[in-house]
Parts: structure tokens; C-alpha cells; sequence
């Protein structure tokens, strides 16, 4: 088995927690024991290894922003209050109409990779696993749904 990263304590069987508040998960192998960091940004571990590009990586943060706008409490506090007619919008419903606006312009085969990797903060390995597909599916489908979105934000429309 693989040491633990200095400052690492063990927590139960499965996980591990790091002094710096990090959480590792215990995975078995063939070959042994590793590690895993499940409290790593899934966007910033591709940008860190070159697997998203820069355009990518801009639209999947965008992304990010839009949605954390939308679930957050005071964002659904602040979306009531709007007058019909009135001809004023709060900057929450700004963000709520582009998350949704954003969300279709990606093609609905691969909106849900974008959605669990960019939203939900988990790696499209694991969405292609939980979809039944092989790991390395995961990651195109990933990239191919955020040049959609690239596009979009950019103000270009994507033929298919």
C-alpha cells in the first residue's frame, strides 16, 4: 500500500482526511491501495493536465458561476419579487435566464456530463461510469459539450 501523504489521518476504512481539510478516498486495486482526492475541482484537475483548453475551461467556470447564482437561497429569494411588466430585472434572474439559456444552447446528449462535471463537481469518469459507458466517453463527451457551450458564450452559433 501506498504511504499516506504527510499529514494525513486515517478516517474509517474508506476515507482519509488530510490536515488541510482535503478527503481521500481509499480505492483497491490489482496492485495495491491509492488514493484518491474527492475534494478536487474536477475543471481544475483537467486544466491542470491539459485535457480541457483554455476557451473550455472559460465556459465550464462561466458555467459554475451561473449555476451557483441560481441554487443559492438568496438567489431564489431575490427571483419572487419581480413585478410583471415592470420592466426591471434583478441580477439573479439575469443569471438564471443565462444558466438556462447556456444549458440549451449544449446538445442534449451531452448535457448531462456538462451538468455533473461543471455543476454537480464530480469527474466525467464517474458520469460515464454511472451511465454505463466506457471512462474515456466521459471526457470527449465533456469536451464536445463545452466547445458547444464555448460557442455560445462567445456568440457563435455551432453546426453539428
Amino acid at each position: 500500500m501506498r504511504r499516506l501523504p504527510a499529514g494525513v489521518t486515517r478516517r474509517g476504512e474508506r476515507l482519509v482526511r488530510a490536515a488541510d481539510g482535503a478527503v481521500f478516498e481509499r480505492r483497491r486495486a490489482k496492485t495495491g491501495d491509492y488514493l484518491i482526492n474527492t475534494t478536487a475541482d474536477p475543471v481544475g484537475w483537467y486544466d491542470r493536465r491539459g485535457v480541457l483548453s483554455e476557451e473550455q475551461v472559460d465556459a465550464a467556470r462561466r458555467l459554475e458561476r451561473d449555476h451557483a447564482a441560481c441554487v443559492s437561497p438568496m438567489a431564489r429569494c431575490r427571483l419572487a419579487p419581480v413585478p410583471v411588466g415592470a420592466g426591471t430585472r434583478t441580477h439573479a434572474v439575469e443569471r438564471f435566464d443565462a444558466y438556462h439559456r447556456a444549458m440549451r444552447a449544449i446538445p442534449p446528449a451531452l448535457r448531462p456530463v456538462v451538468w455533473v462535471v461543471c455543476c454537480e463537481g464530480r469527474f466525467a469518469a464517474a458520469w460515464a461510469r454511472d451511465a454505463r459507458l466506457p471512462a474515456r466517453d466521459g471526457i470527449v463527451r465533456l469536451r464536445d459539450g463545452l466547445d458547444a457551450l464555448a460557442a455560445h458564450y462567445a456568440g457563435r452559433t455551432r453546426s453539428t
